[in-house]
């Protein structure tokens, strides 16, 4: 009986601290979590991603999104296809992740991965596509449920995909200028 009465009393001094909530008060949201670090290393991730392409001369990222880009990136591409008029090509008019229309050919080699924190990651990747000239690019990598994605592609030169992507969105909205 005392074993019950101790944990039963510890309790009791534990709820009249507590405030009570008024009827009709919500209960505080409890604190965010962090976001999960994926258990995959992110450069696993950049390597699956760049292996789809020898697999199959078909693959490409924009047939399964969720599997290789983020949400924020989603949204942009889904942006650019609906302001895109029927008939014609928007702004996304090829395959970022391989800077190419046509991946046939192409070869890639992971240079370097830098986890800039537990759920960010930089990927420096070399391309090729039937020429002897490399293309560098950087993919931007985030932790998405605790999977690795893709959040911005950036070029040579540190030119943002996503950025690119935003302002091409955000002139397509604007109204047409009056003469």
């Amino acid at each position: 009986m005392m074993r019950l009465a101790l944990p039963a009393a510890a309790l009791l001094m534990l709820s009249a601290c507590s405030q009570p909530v008024a009827k009709g008060d919500a209960a505080p949201a409890p604190a965010a979590t962090p976001a999960a670090a994926p258990a995959q290393a992110p450069r696993a991730f950049v390597e699956d991603l760049y292996s789809q392409y020898r697999k199959d001369e078909n693959f490409s990222p924009f047939a399964n999104q969720a599997q290789w880009f983020d949400p924020e990136l989603m949204a942009a591409i889904k942006e650019d296809e609906d302001l895109t008029p029927e008939g014609e090509v928007g702004f996304v008019d090829g395959d970022p992740i391989c800077s190419c229309q046509d991946s046939s050919g192409m070869s890639a080699a992971v240079q370097g991965v830098e986890q800039t924190s537990p759920t960010t990651a930089v990927a420096t990747v070399n391309l090729w596509a039937n020429t002897p000239d490399e293309r560098p690019l950087k993919l931007n990598l985030v932790a998405v449920n605790g999977q690795w994605r893709v959040h911005d592609v950036t070029d040579s030169e540190g030119a943002s995909f996503l950025e690119a992507l935003r302002k091409a969105n955000a002139e397509a909205r604007a109204p047409a200028s009056r003469s």
